[in-house]
């Protein structure tokens, strides 16, 4: 099936066909001292894919792993409401926290979201 363009976010080409598209999206923006950072990320075959931009720049800046913790902590915020919702599983939502430094996972888990210290040593 052919792609159609489709206005979007990151101006890609997007399948007409809802059942080809396989990768999952994610996108956030954060204020920045030199204005509005948006974010997106994508997961496909349990790889991440993480690329950000300013609001003034028209190209896309491709994040190499290991990302920075911050933004780690953004898309585990956005995770973390998705799931709430019961948009997505939670083993994502673990994914994600495997990933964070052992000091960010304190932070998390004193705002109230994912696991506790003693929780994730039986779920690892």
């Amino acid at each position: 099936m052919p792609a159609i363009p489709l206005p979007g976010v990151r101006g890609m080409l997007r399948h007409a066909d809802p059942h080809l598209i396989t990768m999952t999206e994610y996108e956030w923006r954060e204020r920045t001292d030199q204005g509005a950072r948006f974010f997106w990320a994508g997961r496909f075959a349990r790889q991440w894919k993480i690329e950000t931009r300013l609001k003034d720049e028209l190209v896309w800046t491709t994040l190499s792993p290991p990302y920075e913790p911050s933004v780690l902590q953004a898309l585990r915020d956005v995770l973390w409401a998705k799931y709430q919702r019961r948009k997505l599983p939670f083993e994502v939502v673990h994914e994600i926290d495997c990933q964070l430094p052992e000091e960010a996972r304190l932070t998390t888990d004193q705002k109230g979201g994912g696991l506790t210290k003693s929780r994730r040593a039986d779920a690892e």
